[in-house]
């Protein structure tokens, strides 16, 4: 019976710790004479300084593009594509340590509420582009983008599944040993 506990404590800590891995998060705001917005996004480093985003939603809080949207996945990865409309190219990649812009050039597509909307930045001078396509017409606005996220480093390091594991299977042995 005592063997029977100690491989269901295990089998139950390994199952606990081995999903200990996530995403990168990361939060932002949009601010133009015409559109507010804001959001979520998560995505994956790329080992490079940006970031491959994979989900989102985005928050528009006033102009005539209000509404809730959501990240529209790149069936390409990280090379670009065009929105299911044909009216964008977009790759949905961040770049927070660049000097270019936080958004890469083709930028991030949302959908929702009948419209397609791409956030870009044209040229690192510049500033970042809110375009809206869809039923209730085009709005096009030029704002200010910022991103909040948690950068590697900025917060406590989640271990990987594999070192999660390993650390789980150290406290079974560890609990083991107390035992014996």
């Amino acid at each position: 019976m005592h063997k029977d506990c100690s491989a269901i404590v295990a089998v139950v800590l390994w199952g606990a710790c081995a999903g200990v891995a996530s995403a990168d998060e990361f939060s932002f705001d949009y601010s133009g004479p015409l559109v507010m917005a804001s959001g979520t996004l998560s995505g994956t480093a790329l080992g490079n300084g940006s970031f491959e985003i994979t989900s989102g939603e985005m928050y528009v809080t006033d102009g005539l593009a209000a509404g809730v949207y959501s990240l529209r996945v790149n069936p390409n990865g990280q090379a670009p594509a065009y929105s299911p409309s044909g009216y964008f190219i977009y790759d949905n990649l961040l770049a927070p340590e660049s000097t270019d812009g936080v958004v890469t050039w083709y930028g991030l597509l949302f959908a929702g509420a009948g419209a397609e909307i791409n956030i870009f930045r044209e040229d690192a001078a510049g500033p970042y582009t809110f375009y809206s396509h869809g039923s209730s017409g085009n709005v096009v606005d030029y704002g200010a983008f910022s991103a909040g996220w948690a950068v590697p480093g900025a917060l406590p390091d989640v271990p990987a599944p594999g070192g999660a594991a390993l650390l789980c299977v150290g406290a079974v042995v560890l609990g083991r040993r107390r035992r014996a």
